[in-house]
């Protein structure tokens, strides 16, 4: 045997060991389970969000507010203490600028 065609068989060898482990690879799962999809884990998280948003408006529209409260004595005595608040002149547009 010529050295040129020992050379060739040993190449088709390792090529021929090298598709086989690529083809045992990827057929070595055979699960039919569907793969992890990114957008059914958003899906399943917005539909809870949702849900969630849901019974918190249910909440609120079973709270009753009972308007005689705003013609209490109590309620019309109460005293507006706010400041009014001065409008005042902005200062430089950069204050760590140097001074001219």
């Amino acid at each position: 045997m010529t050295p040129l065609l020992k050379k060739l068989f040993i190449v088709l060898g390792v090529v021929a060991v090298l598709a086989l482990a690529y083809f045992v690879y990827l057929n070595l799962d055979t699960t039919d389970e569907e793969p992890l999809s990114v957008t059914g884990v958003e899906g399943d998280a917005a539909a809870l969000e949702a849900q969630e948003l849901l019974v918190r408006l249910q909440r609120l529209r079973s709270v009753n507010v009972d308007g005689a409260f705003f013609s209490d004595e109590r309620f019309s005595t109460l005293v507006d203490i706010r400041q009014q608040i001065v409008d005042e002149s902005t200062g430089r547009i950069n204050p760590f600028g140097s001074v001219q």
